[in-house]
């Protein structure tokens, strides 16, 4: 399993929920409800929110190996963070350096 993939994480903001006050406070820009409602969706990259996604990367990679694995649950930040570990560790016993072994 490859961890920590690079991938390109889409937010669909709904702006007929809060009539744009989500948008307008999360995003980098401003967003004029009158031109999205009933008419557009608008997707947003994470790089363009001013949110700060501290457990977007524990959750795409928990879904990866849930995918992977056939694993029926997802697995909580703490017992991927421990597989991780236990990751890391068997890498470094085999002499496997940085970006190699994957």
């Amino acid at each position: 399993m490859k961890l920590n993939p690079e991938v390109l994480q889409l937010n669909i903001i709904e702006i007929e929920d809060d009539n744009g006050e989500y948008a307008n406070t999360w995003l980098l820009f401003q967003v004029d409800p009158e031109e999205y409602i009933g008419r557009k969706v608008l997707v947003v990259p994470r790089c363009c929110q001013r949110r700060k996604g501290s457990q977007d990367r524990w959750r795409v990679n928990a879904m990866v190996y849930q995918r992977e694995r056939g694993e029926e649950r997802l697995l909580g930040w703490e017992e991927f963070g421990r597989l991780v570990l236990a990751w890391e560790k068997e890498k470094e016993e085999r002499g496997e350096g940085e970006g190699e072994g994957k």
